[in-house]
């Protein structure tokens, strides 16, 4: 009867109240009670326990960025090796045609100075020893004149030779000049075609497709 009276004393529109959660007790074993504990864990320990995406996905990506270097770089062949050691060989073979090639070039070029500087020099001497021997023939018919008042033939004379003699030299530089610039200028070009036509064997001989460069 007493239950009776407490299911009616309960109003049919409410619900009886849940029983709050509490520990459950396991039994005890060997003395000890284990209590499990149903409250959630914090929010800030779920946060820290879950790893950054960076963290996770930088490994990953030097891992792969290593394997591509490796994977792109292979070991070169003894036939590679070889030929490397042949390119280099004919490049330095190359590099010394070249540099004696330029070197004959300066050595005729040095001497063909050389020898324009000579012939000046010549037409300098030879212009000195001509004008000297006119000022000593003038001065000798000088000296033969016994009346100092006859008129100066000899010396109008001498000044047409003089003026002569500085004009033929003067023409004479000139004419060697022009030629010195002229042997010059086809020597130049002579050599100019000679180091790049060179050069086109060079580049025919490493790679034939590359020598329309210098064509």
């Amino acid at each position: 009867m007493s239950c009776e009276n407490a299911k009616s004393n309960t109003d049919p529109g409410e619900t009886p109240s849940e029983v709050p959660n509490e520990a459950r007790t396991t039994p005890a074993e060997n003395g000890v009670n284990h209590t499990t504990s149903l409250a959630p864990k914090p929010p800030s320990q779920a946060l820290h326990s879950q790893p950054a995406p960076g963290s996770v996905k930088a490994p990953a990506k030097t891992e792969d960025l290593i394997q591509s270097v490796l994977t792109e770089v292979e070991a070169q062949t003894i036939e590679e090796l070889k030929q490397q050691k042949s390119f280099v060989k004919l490049q330095k073979k190359h590099y010394k045609e070249m540099k004696d090639l330029v070197k004959r070039h300066h050595k005729k070029t040095t001497d063909l100075i050389k020898e324009h500087t000579t012939k000046y020099n010549e037409i300098q001497n030879d212009y000195l020893r001509r004008r000297a021997a006119l000022e000593k023939t003038a001065k000798k018919d000088s000296k033969k004149k016994s009346d100092p008042n006859s008129p100066d033939h000899g010396s109008s004379t001498i000044e047409q030779d003089l003026a002569a003699l500085d004009a033929e030299m003067t023409q004479k530089l000139i004419d060697l000049k022009d030629k010195q610039q002229q042997q010059l200028l086809n020597l130049r070009q002579e050599q100019y075609y000679s180091e790049k036509y060179q050069k086109r064997e060079h580049i025919k001989l490493v790679s034939p497709r590359n020598a329309v460069v210098f064509v």
